[in-house]
């Protein structure tokens, strides 16, 4: 088993007595034990959130909130993740974001990369990583390892799938291999797998306990700000029987996979969620090739839209932030530009972003290409982007 974020249902946001009363935080409608996790103050402002789309749509159709959840509660979720809400499972199904019928592509993507270790965990328990594979085939995983023993240690690596980023309930290994550490030395370790996988989908490896073997790991820390733990990666360990526990603070394990995993495609800005949750659905470019670096959403045919939606990364694994503070992985400078008749429009710029969520709107326009070019990051050596979304809003009218 593992732990993962849970859903929250509309009925328990509402008074069972006045048909007009939404509320959020400690006073919503749960049991005991559910309250042990409701009540967190970060749970009670996205619920907060929640129940203010809820109370727009009472709003919009004069309904009361018993209705929305009984027969809006589709138009609802989408309009939460439009504003870049989460809620595990679900996906962008806006039928009027033009973004999801584009065709994607990037000056680079970046492949997956583990960056050096800084510190290691000792085997003791059987532990596992979660990781994305991009390919249909796994050749082969090598794992950093150091051994204190004076003799060698033979280990099993075993692959099975994973849901999301944090399940580890697989009880069917796909395929295994094993490896071996020499006596009192820190090397790379080879398990070759040769195995045909689905693509695109996550997985997790995992090794039984060895005491005396240490896997290598990386770990950040406040003094670290450049985000190097890849996105989509989950390590943890097995202390008990049922349970798995992950590691925090934005940690991975010191590993590698051939052939090259390239899970941080273009095509993952319309794939329909801006959370790393199924899959990392967030674009990076290369950065070994620096910036600038662009992003190209493509049409068949020329639409007409006036508004573009960007998301960009703010590493969601930092809990506590200091007053001001700006994400180095977030994108700072940035333009948005349009293709009409072979040339190129300004559309929108930044200079000094620090923020996840920018929304541009403009005067309505004919284009079959639209271009955001990444110039400069608040630290980091490439471009990061969750989700582009774009619309053809009507014009707010007085009622």
């Amino acid at each position: 088993q593992s732990t993962r974020p849970y859903n929250i249902p509309l009925r328990s946001l509402y008074s069972k007595d006045v048909n007009n009363l939404l509320m959020a935080g400690r006073p919503i409608s749960c049991s005991y034990v559910a309250f042990s996790s409701t009540r967190v103050l970060c749970t009670g402002s996205v619920v907060g959130q929640a129940v203010g789309a809820a109370a727009a749509l009472c709003i919009k159709h004069k309904i009361t909130p018993r209705v929305v959840a009984k027969t809006h509660i589709k138009e609802c979720q989408q309009l939460i993740l439009r504003q870049d809400g989460y809620i595990p499972g679900l996906s962008n199904k806006d039928p009027v974001d033009l973004a999801r019928q584009a065709k994607v592509t990037a000056s680079s993507e970046a492949p997956l990369e583990f960056p050096p270790p800084t510190e290691e965990e000792e085997i003791r328990l059987p532990t596992a990583q979660i990781v994305p594979i991009s390919g249909d085939r796994i050749e082969r995983v090598e794992l950093l390892l150091r051994s204190t023993l004076d003799r060698e240690a033979d280990l099993t690596l075993a692959l099975r799938p994973a849901a999301h980023v944090w399940d580890f309930r697989g009880e069917k290994d796909l395929a295994s291999a094993r490896g071996t550490v020499r006596a009192g030395k820190e090397e790379w370790v080879t398990f070759d797998f040769n195995t045909r996988v689905a693509p695109d989908r996550l997985y997790y490896v995992y090794v039984s306990a060895q005491p005396g073997v240490y896997w290598k790991m990386f770990s950040e820390n406040d003094e670290n700000f450049d985000h190097r733990c890849p996105v989509g990666v989950t390590p943890a360990n097995l202390p008990g029987q049922l349970h798995w526990r992950p590691f925090r603070n934005g940690r991975s394990f010191c590993m590698r996979v051939a052939p090259e995993s390239q899970p941080f495609a273009a095509s993952n800005i319309n794939r329909g969620s801006n959370r790393p949750d199924q899959w990392t659905n967030l674009w990076m470019s290369d950065p070994r090739e620096g910036l600038p670096a662009s992003l190209t959403l493509q049409w068949d045919k020329p639409i007409r839209f006036n508004t573009v939606q960007i998301v960009f990364d703010t590493n969601m694994n930092r809990r506590v932030r200091d007053a001001f503070y700006r994400y180095p992985e977030c994108v700072k400078e940035y333009n948005l530009e349009s293709e009409t008749g072979g040339s190129w429009r300004m559309l929108a710029k930044e200079e000094e972003n620090y923020m996840r969520r920018r929304v541009h709107r403009f005067e309505p326009l004919f284009s079959d290409r639209l271009r955001l070019n990444v110039l400069a990051t608040n630290g980091v050596p490439n471009a990061r982007v969750y989700e582009i979304r774009v619309y053809d809003e009507a014009a707010p009218t007085l009622t």
